[in-house]
């Protein structure tokens, strides 16, 4: 959006002649800025082809994305699967040492 020279409010309170004169450099400026008539100003061109190679770029960084992602996923499982392992077998392991150390065992052997 092009800067103008004063608020809208400002121009409302100005004489008609001024007025005019603040519309016409409003409108020269315009006519200045889309000189080459398609409205979005000077090297459109360049602009879109800097935006296509940046949407190029992001479309490469979701992709490994996506397979970083992936990879993530299959290493989850077997990390889960060995850490849940190790939990029973260190589980298991306490209980035999604590039935040792209460007793249990050995009076369950004696107790027959």
């Amino acid at each position: 959006m092009p800067k103008t020279d004063c608020n809208i409010s400002k121009v409302k309170n100005l004489p008609v002649e001024r007025q005019l004169n603040v519309m016409l450099k409003r409108l020269d400026r315009l006519e200045a800025n889309s000189s080459s008539g398609s409205g979005g100003g000077g090297n459109m061109e360049a602009r879109i082809a800097h935006l296509e190679s940046d949407v190029t770029h992001i479309k490469t960084d979701i992709s490994d994305i996506k397979t970083d992602t992936r990879e993530i996923k299959k290493n989850a499982r077997s990390d889960f699967r060995l850490t849940f392992s190790a939990m029973i077998t260190g589980s298991i392991l306490l209980l035999g040492a604590m039935a040792a150390g209460f007793g249990w065992l050995y009076s369950a052997i004696v107790a027959r």
